[in-house]
This record gives C-alpha cells, structure tokens and sequence, in this order.
C-alpha cells in the first residue's frame, strides 16, 4: 500500500519493536511513530495519505481534540490492538484498515466530484442554454411578426432546448442526491404531490387529462426536493403514455412500517419485455443494450437513498401502476 504510515498510541518500547515487525509486513513502512496520548497525537502533522494509529488495550480513551480532515474524512484511521497479538497476527489488520480508510477517502473524492458536477451543471450549462431558449423565442416571435414561412423551423430548435434544460435538470439533481446533498427529514407527502402537479397544469389542460388522489397523504422520513422530483417523473410518464384524455390516480396504502405511494394509468400499458429495464440501475445505463431513459433510473436512485424501493405492476383491466415505497415518519 503506497503512502501509509503506522503511528503508535504508546511508548512502550516493546509494543514499538512490534508494531514496527507488523507495519514492515503489511506495507514496508517507515519508522513507526509513537505518541504518548491522543492530544499529542492529534496536534501531530500527517505523515501519508492514509495513516494507521494502533491503540492497545487498555489505552486512555480519545480525548476531545479535533480530528484532521481530509475531504471530510478522518486523515488517520484508528486500529484497536487484540490484547496479546504479535506482529503476524497485527498485519492483516492493519493492511484491513487500511484499505477501507482508502474506500473512505475515495468515496468522500468521488462525492465530492459529483457535487462539482451538480454545481456546473445547473450554474454553467443551465445559463447558456437559457439564452439560446430566451433567443430562439425571440427570432420565433419576430419571424411570424413578419409572415414568414420560416418561422416553423425554429420550433425544432425550441424544443430540443427545453427537453436540454429538463435534461440537465434531472442529471443536476442526482449528482447532488448522490453526493449527499439532501436532507431526509419527517415530511408530509401533500406538500411535494401538490408542487409536482402545479408543473404539470398546462399539459394536464391541454391533455384532458383527469387526476384524481386521496383526501389526506402521510409524513414519511424524506427529503422534500427528491419527493417532488420523484412525483414529477412518475406523473410526466403518466401523462406521456396514459393515453388520450389520461385518467390518472394518485394514492397510497400503509405496509407495516412503511407507505406504498402509486400512480396509476389507464392507457396501455408497458410491453412485458420492457418491464425488466424500467427501474434500469442508474450506474449501468453505459451498457450497449442499456435502456436510454433517465427518468425512472433517477427516480429509483431517490427513492433508494431515502432507504426505500420502486416497484411496477400491471393493473386488471389494463393501464399501468409505477409506485415507491418509503417509511413512514
């Protein structure tokens, strides 16, 4: 293991003799350091990029000193030493602990990659594409102004637009959901249920469509922005393929500890050949045969990082029902 280095919580020399046999077997390590107690341990500068401090038995307990950081995780790594164990027996563990505390800090690193990703694409992308959406507008409104026959081909370019902005919406809120930027807290569904439809009025209108839901809705342990997206997709999808005039109802059902949370449609319904891919692991839609669809993937990557799951189901007499399940508050 490149760059570790071992720290002792004691100065006995023959538990430094030991710990430096084991610190040689696990990795080839420079000199054990050993340190008196933890304050004085805790005011010492880092020696690598993962450090290992054994704690024998019987050690005083970790005093209040503030722990160095490195992007949000602990810079060392703290090992308890078995009463007895010699240096064969301590090397496995600290080559152990030594690689999850490197699972640590590459986790913390790709965390904090996609919250940069999050952050530049709402902030970077949104913007320019904003004005090219604000501009394609414009030139539409100036074309038909003018009675020109052109101004149907700047439709295309409006569309493709908008469906970009959505787009980068969507990936923009599962880099941060995935970097741990929500805040799952008790929640009543009304509140998310009822944003997610105020976005839907126009083509609720212009669809005639018909949504009905029940009188009340649950608190549930959430993260209310998820809520919303997660409603939003699953009603978009509803709307998309419920068929003409959609009836769509909204509802949900206690499950012991948890509530089952629906949206169901009448129109077609999905091919049983497609039903195998439409929760599509997010982390897998770079494979060849990969569906190409975001949408239910995110909404499976919310529901999972507020501790529930998606299922989808074909109704009697036809149409089709996508529903999440969470736990209550």
């Amino acid at each position: 293991m490149n760059r570790t280095a071992v720290a002792l919580l004691s100065r006995d020399p023959a538990l430094v003799r030991v710990a430096q046999e084991a610190a040689d077997q696990a990795f080839g390590a420079p000199a054990v350091r050993a340190f008196a107690s933890w304050a004085e341990f805790g005011g010492a500068p880092p020696a690598a990029a993962i450090e290992l401090l054994l704690v024998p038995a019987g050690a005083a307990p970790e005093g209040s000193h503030p722990a160095r950081k490195d992007e949000g995780v602990a810079h060392w790594a703290a090992v308890p030493w078995p009463a007895g164990a010699d240096a064969a027996a301590l090397a496995p563990l600290l080559r152990m602990a030594a690689e999850a505390q490197r699972l640590r800090q590459e986790n913390a690193r790709l965390r904090g990659d996609l919250a940069a990703v999050g952050v530049r694409i709402t902030h970077d992308l949104r913007a320019p594409l904003g004005a090219v959406v604000t501009a394609a507008h414009f030139v539409e409104e100036l074309l038909k102004a003018e009675g020109s026959p052109h101004a149907v081909l700047i439709q295309p370019i409006v569309d493709s637009s908008e469906e970009l902005v959505a787009l980068l919406r969507k990936v923009s809120l599962w880099a941060n959901a995935s970097a741990g930027r929500g805040a799952p807290r008790k929640t009543g569904m009304g509140p998310p249920v009822w944003t997610a439809l105020q976005g839907f009025e126009r083509q609720i209108a212009a669809k005639g469509a018909r949504i009905t839901q029940p009188g009340s809705w649950p608190e549930v342990h959430g993260d209310p922005t998820w809520l919303e997206a997660i409603w939003g997709q699953l009603l978009a999808n509803a709307l998309r393929y419920g068929g003409p005039a959609p009836q769509i109802e909204l509802g949900w059902e206690k499950d012991g500890a948890d509530a089952r949370f629906w949206v169901r449609d009448r129109g077609p319904g999905v091919a049983a050949a497609k039903q195998p891919g439409l929760f599509y692991p997010f982390h897998r839609l770079h494979e060849t045969n990969a569906p190409r669809g975001l949408g239910l993937p995110i909404v499976r990557r919310l529901v999972e990082l507020q501790d529930g799951r998606c299922e989808h189901r074909s109704p009697e007499g036809g149409g089709a029902e996508f529903s999440f399940i969470l736990p209550l508050a």
